[in-house]
């Protein structure tokens, strides 16, 4: 009996022992023994027409200090004192006359202080100060035209006489000086007997545009070699003046406003007239 069983015993642990082999040898992975099915899975990838296997992006996206956009610049605004100011009044040959009020007019605000003065339009010498202190939000300044301050600083003035004139603006600040048109500063009483004289000359008025006190006289002279007919532009009769010729247009009976003459046959013969009381 006991001969019997011990076979037996050792059949069943060999088999135990096989079943152990198997599940073991099961379990492990196995290596790739066909190099070309290596090869081929390696490369599969890059062939055309079939869909690549890609692995995810490693780089980390970008921060949110890239993303972030930024703030608009707000636009400068332009500082009003770098722009430039004209003289709008005196107009160009007006009168100014000694002892009443004459307003002297610009175009806007200067925004800072600034001073008026007077230059003599034949010597280009400057007179002296109308007045030393314009205010930062004037746009004008009235002046008897009886006389000037010899200094921006003194008090000493020196008395004006007849004669032609300009005014310069002067700022304390980055603006150019502004200039007046050249007028005329008189006695009340010269204003009945002054005169305009004009020539024509290649085809044209010199000066070409005049401003005219209501009662003054215009004298137009043709230097040219043409017969010139010179027509009114809104008030006024045709006047016809012969090479050489002198003629003389009085303007007491003269309406306010813009006026002149003008030739149909030479274009460039063009006179204005500006008409003020």
């Amino acid at each position: 009996m006991i001969s019997m069983k011990k076979p037996l015993v050792y059949g069943l642990i060999g088999l135990v022992v096989v079943i152990l082999i198997i599940v073991v040898a099961s379990s492990s992975p196995s290596a790739p023994t066909d190099q070309s099915n290596l090869n081929a899975t390696s490369t599969k990838t890059g062939t055309p027409g079939e869909t690549p296997t890609t692995n995810p992006p490693t780089s980390n996206p970008p921060s949110s200090a890239t993303q972030t956009p930024k703030p608009a610049t707000k636009p400068i605004a332009p500082d009003p004192t770098s722009q430039s100011i004209s003289i709008t009044s005196p107009i160009l040959d007006a009168r100014f006359d000694i002892g009443q009020l004459n307003t002297i007019k610009w175009s806007r605000e200067p925004g800072i202080i600034a001073g008026l003065y007077l230059v003599d339009a034949t010597t280009n010498a400057t007179l002296g100060w109308i007045t030393p202190t314009i205010t930062a939000h004037q746009t004008s300044y009235t002046w008897d035209a009886k006389d000037v301050a010899l200094s921006r600083q003194s008090g000493v003035k020196k008395s004006i006489t007849p004669g032609r004139y300009y005014i310069k603006m002067k700022f304390d600040g980055p603006i150019s000086e502004a200039t007046s048109n050249t007028f005329y500063i008189l006695y009340s009483e010269q204003d009945t007997t002054f005169s305009h004289n004009l020539l024509i000359q290649n085809f044209k008025f010199i000066p070409a545009s005049i401003a005219v006190r209501i009662g003054e006289k215009v004298i137009i002279q043709n230097k040219d070699q043409n017969t010139y007919i010179l027509n009114p532009k809104n008030f006024g009769e045709s006047l016809t003046i012969a090479p050489g010729e002198t003629k003389t247009i009085t303007t007491g009976n003269f309406p306010e406003g813009a006026q002149g003459f003008y030739s149909e046959k030479y274009s460039a013969t063009n006179l204005s007239v500006d008409i003020y009381k």
